[in-house]
């Protein structure tokens, strides 16, 4: 449960500023973000952002607090949006059940982060053709009042078809990477590591369960992965629908070890009802090669597009 306040034209500028505060049994989170329209033109945004997350993952307790500042602009004519930020974090990942040589548990990041989305849904909520791209470029060093230099790229896609008018196709692809210029123990905090699995990622497992484990069988995250899945949806009626999914993961511990050195596989289905926030989903999904420690499947109860 959570809350979320907006308010606009501030000081009769037209500025706005949003808070949003989650808690939930593993999690809890704030972020507040205040921006100034057209500050440097008519396209171009100014903001800064605070935010705040505490959660239980799999592996270790998460902490991370910090803020930044930044532009964004719109392109409107190619549905694309732009920004860059820079953000400082102070990173806290408890060392239970993770290896020191897999990164820091204590960390200050400083760096620069590029987002580009293009959009071209007819739907956000609710699609049912046309396409997505997203891309995140984060680079960190010790040059921007960090103590740690890497380079962490995420990219995703999506794309939408029908096959009736009441059959649709879903298809999404996301990759990850991380790269140090030494070793993960010097200059990789733990929380900036991938950790695949849950609602929105491979769904035969929980929110972080899908990846590598060490000789004793510890979740330790990946420095790069690779996710693709495939739906087919079958309409009930104008709001209610079946879908079936196959989630297909490979992902690695090491980046040396790019793009992959292990598989993972799900399938499943499930029931979803269309609402003015978007879908309510509840699915099942079935590990087809769980590792030793791993589910045999998990059911998700949950609000919004997996991809």
């Amino acid at each position: 449960g959570g809350f979320e306040v907006e308010q606009y034209n501030l000081w009769g500028l037209a500025h706005n500023a949003r808070l949003k505060a989650v808690q939930s049994l593993k999690s809890t989170s704030g972020e507040y973000t205040y921006t100034m329209p057209e500050l440097f033109g008519e396209e171009f945004d100014a903001f800064a952002t605070a935010s705040f997350l505490r959660r239980e993952e799999p592996a270790f307790t998460r902490e991370e607090f910090g803020g930044g500042a930044g532009v964004s602009r719109r392109f409107r004519k190619i549905s694309t949006d732009l920004s860059l930020r820079y953000n400082y974090q102070v990173l806290n990942a408890s060392r239970r059940n993770v290896p020191p040589e897999d990164g820091l548990g204590k960390a200050n990041v400083g760096s620069f982060i590029l987002d580009a989305r293009h959009d071209r849904r007819d739907n956000p909520l609710t699609p049912r053709s046309g396409y997505k791209v997203f891309t995140s470029l984060e680079v960190a060093s010790e040059l921007l009042l960090g103590d740690v230099d890497f380079q962490r790229i995420e990219t995703s896609a999506s794309y939408h078809f029908d096959l009736t008018e009441i059959q649709w196709i879903h298809l999404g692809l996301s990759h990850g990477l991380v790269i140090t210029p030494g070793s993960p123990a010097e200059n990789l905090p733990v929380n900036k590591r991938f950790y695949p699995g849950g609602d929105s990622s491979i769904r035969g497992f929980q929110y972080g369960e899908a990846t590598p484990r060490d000789q004793f069988g510890n979740l330790v995250g990946a420095e790069t992965y690779t996710l693709a899945t495939v739906e087919f949806e079958q309409g009930l009626t104008r709001a209610w629908s079946l879908v079936v999914f196959a989630d297909t993961l490979g992902m690695a511990r090491r980046i040396d070890h790019y793009p992959f050195d292990e598989w993972l596989y799900t399938v499943g289905g499930g029931i979803r009802w269309k609402t003015i926030i978007g879908p309510v989903r509840l699915e099942y999904g079935h590990n087809l090669n769980p590792r030793e420690g791993d589910p045999s499947g998990t059911v998700h109860f949950s609000i919004g597009f997996p991809f």
